[in-house]
């Protein structure tokens, strides 16, 4: 039987499955098989944006139009089933500094649509990647403040979440804001710069696997141990020995080693699993996490994969 006799029941499964087979161009698939036959087209048009990478500017404007109609008009969430798995990758990094940075009217018009796009799709996100996205100052009252996704706004079934080197979502909570427990009821597996890794991010009762960057950092700066150890599994990514250093800098090899042993009593203190570790990069140079281990990571994800949360998976390859 040739698949345009299939039944619908059939056919709906299929292009279901479809998009998880590259998940980094998972739109285009869809639409180019929905072109095949028109049969297809009703049918496949239902998953059309149900898994969504971002590795432009450009897709991520296109793709705020397209949205803002499906919202407008009421199909998104029915005639278009709603994103589960989103990717954002940016052409930037985001600098240590605040230096000025040279951006095009298309990088800064995605930089200012992204909280909407994600504020949308956060009641279905499964998993979701932002990564080298900056943010942009919009007018507040008198002062100028980050265009962010708001704190109030909650992800029910978000299982996966890497943030880094980005400003759309923060993770850090003040007085009188939603709880992370609240916002992020479900989050089991987290990775982030050690900088944002406070209190209320280990204080998550979900959270059971926790990987930590922390290539940028000399000196040693464990995060403070959540109050109830619940994690399964802590890696945390870190420079390796650096000779270099080690001739001019009295005392770097004592305190290399203080902090690599400060890493392992960390993690051998607050979580129960052989899987986790430290993770040393191979060479000095390699002090940010590569984009493309990134979407290597979220293809992982969708795909059924363990992703980053094994010591096997290097940031810097």
């Amino acid at each position: 039987m040739s698949i345009q006799r299939c039944p619908n029941e059939v056919l709906d499964m299929v292009f279901q499955l479809l998009p998880f087979q590259s998940p980094d161009n998972a739109p285009a698939v869809v639409l180019s098989t929905m072109l095949t036959c028109p049969r297809f087209c009703a049918i496949a048009t239902r998953h059309l944006i149900r898994v969504v990478c971002f590795r432009t500017a450009k897709r991520v404007n296109l793709f705020a139009a397209y949205l803002t109609q499906l919202v407008d008009t009421g199909a998104y969430g029915k005639t278009r089933l709603p994103i589960e798995y989103m990717a954002v990758l940016g052409k930037y990094r985001i600098p240590r500094y605040e230096f000025p940075r040279k951006q095009s009217k298309p990088e800064k018009a995605a930089e200012s649509i992204l909280p909407f796009i994600i504020s949308t799709a956060a009641p279905s996100l499964h998993s979701l990647v932002i990564f080298g996205i900056d943010s942009q100052y919009m007018p507040d009252n008198d002062e100028y403040v980050k265009d962010m996704v708001q704190s109030s706004v909650r992800f029910p079934r978000l299982q996966k979440l890497i943030l880094l080197e980005q400003q759309i979502i923060s993770l850090d909570r003040e007085l009188g804001q939603d709880p992370l427990q609240h916002c992020y009821p479900q989050l089991t597996s987290l990775y982030i710069h050690t900088g944002h890794a406070k209190g209320d991010v280990l204080a998550l009762r979900t959270l059971r696997r926790l990987r930590l960057d922390m290539l940028d950092q000399f000196q040693n700066s464990c995060p403070s141990p959540p109050s109830v150890s619940h994690l399964e599994t802590i890696i945390i990514d870190t420079l390796p020995y650096m000779k270099s250093v080690a001739r001019y800098c009295v005392g770097y090899l004592e305190r290399y080693h203080t902090r690599i042993k400060s890493y392992h009593t960390f993690i051998e203190s607050n979580s129960n699993s052989l899987n986790g570790g430290v993770v040393v990069a191979k060479s000095a140079k390699n002090r940010r996490v590569h984009t493309g281990s990134i979407l290597g990571v979220w293809k992982d994800i969708v795909q059924g994969g363990s992703g980053c949360w094994e010591k096997e998976w290097k940031p810097t390859v």
